[in-house]
């Protein structure tokens, strides 16, 4: 038995979170705020040069692209790649 009031969290584009939408449950992609993104949302590998953050300012721009991503994918009730 699922609580379908409790968000699921994983990895954007997933079949992990077409599964969870085919049920109906709310899905949070996760992230981290310090690595670097492929177009379909995966993960960069940190073997590639630049992958890796470590400026604070930096990461923190990124927080804040990341918060208002998915504000704007909430209003449009799904999230889709992060």
């Amino acid at each position: 038995m699922v609580d379908a009031g409790l968000p699921v969290l994983g990895l954007a584009g997933s079949v992990f979170f077409d599964e969870a939408h085919q049920r109906g449950l709310r899905t949070v992609p996760e992230a981290f705020t310090d690595r670097a993104y492929q177009p379909d949302g995966q993960l960069v590998s940190r073997r590639e040069p630049g992958t890796v953050l470590h400026d604070p300012a930096a990461i923190a721009e990124r927080v804040v692209a990341m918060v208002i991503h998915l504000a704007r994918c909430r209003s449009r009730q799904r999230c889709g790649i992060g």
